[in-house]
């Protein structure tokens, strides 16, 4: 708690030390220090591939692949669709996602119409298959037709090599029913190269598209559950803290709020604090929040004048009290959290039902 921060005598000073203690009885003990190796995942697993479906759970407005599969059915004729529905080739890095096969065979059951036919086929080496076309590409007969020489670069640059070599093939490894299929195809080709979208701009491939992650990073302290953490957002934290006080220390910890770290410099941070701190206080309660003049280096010059003090070697651990009470042991000092043992629990008996001595119990029998 920040003791920059003006106070109206030495008394509140004073109060604030005691504060800082008693605020330490609500620290969370100290991690295991494995934990601090461990990154904890909620649904991080499914919401990555499930962005092939659903861009727009990253902001990005474009349609997801079923759509776009849908979207490209339309312009063909049923015959045409059937054949296209019966040679969906899955192949790159990403179709091995699990499920991925089974995912878009069951999104053409729903967009297909009934007891129509589909197949999906996978690539055998999905992460290789790129490499092998460009492999035997380059050690074809027609290659050198293709090259593009060092002056027709400098003349065209570098959309010009896209335009030259731009071509999506639909799998021909797929099973086809006859040879006349595989000519339908070849025609398919051509017809869906007028819907892909025009070459980006070679400035674009270095881009990285933000849509709401700026905003998303920094609520997360406010908002912890919205990346599957059930624990309390920072203003839930002050709220719950307060309750623990008096209404007069209440105050005097809503208007001595220090804030240090680097996540404190987060744009607008000081000022969402004090919106949040308004909503939370009584009506025209007063509430200060001070920022640290160098949040980032805080912590160090703390650390610094602790290792410089004339007490620094009485907090040290020798090796042998190491061995003996391991990586988590702590000596308690003046700058360190304190251990407080759980409260136990209150057993609350008014709710339970009294037994009167004097109630008299009667018993009916029916005879059926």
């Amino acid at each position: 708690i920040s003791r920059e921060a003006d106070s109206d005598s030495e008394a509140d000073g004073e109060r604030l030390l005691e504060l800082e203690e008693a605020l330490r009885e609500y620290e969370p003990p100290p991690a295991n220090s494995s934990q601090h190796h461990q990154l904890h995942l909620a649904i991080e697993p499914l919401r990555a591939p499930e962005l092939m479906f659903q861009p727009s759970m990253m902001g990005n407005l474009e349609a997801g692949l079923a759509e776009t599969m849908e979207y490209m059915f339309k312009h063909f004729s049923p015959e045409d669709q059937l054949l296209l529905a019966n040679n969906v080739f899955l192949t790159g890095g990403c179709s091995q996602f699990p499920g991925l096969k089974e995912r878009l065979e069951r999104e053409l059951l729903e967009m297909r119409p009934f007891q129509s036919t589909h197949k999906v086929v996978m690539a055998k080496n999905p992460s290789l298959d790129a490499w092998y076309g460009a492999r035997d590409f380059a050690g074809s007969n027609e290659f050198e037709n293709w090259c593009i020489s060092k002056e027709e670069y400098y003349e065209m640059g570098a959309e010009y090599l896209k335009e030259h070599y731009a071509s999506n093939n639909i799998s021909r490894e797929a099973d086809s029913d006859s040879e006349a299929d595989g000519e339908r195809l070849l025609e398919l080709e051509e017809a869906l190269r007028e819907y892909e979208p025009p070459p980006a701009n070679s400035s674009q491939h270095h881009q990285l598209h933000l849509a709401i992650e700026p905003l998303r990073a920094p609520e997360l302290m406010f908002q912890p559950s919205m990346m599957g953490n059930l624990e309390a957002g920072l203003a839930e934290t002050m709220e719950y803290m307060f309750k623990h006080f008096s209404p007069e220390d209440q105050l005097l910890l809503a208007n001595n709020v220090f804030l240090t770290g680097g996540c404190s410099q987060f744009p607008g941070l000081k000022e969402r604090l004090e919106r949040e701190l308004l909503e939370m206080r009584p009506f025209q309660s007063t509430h200060k929040v001070v920022m640290a003049k160098n949040p980032s280096l805080d912590a160090w010059y703390g650390a610094r004048d602790f290792a410089g003090s004339n007490e620094f070697e009485n907090w040290c651990i020798s090796k042998e009290e190491y061995y003996e009470m391991g990586a988590e042991y702590l000596k308690e000092h003046y700058a360190s959290n304190k251990y407080y043992m759980s409260p136990a629990p209150i057993v609350d008996n008014t709710l339970a039902p009294s037994i009167d001595a004097n109630v008299v119990k009667e018993e009916i029998v029916v005879d059926c």
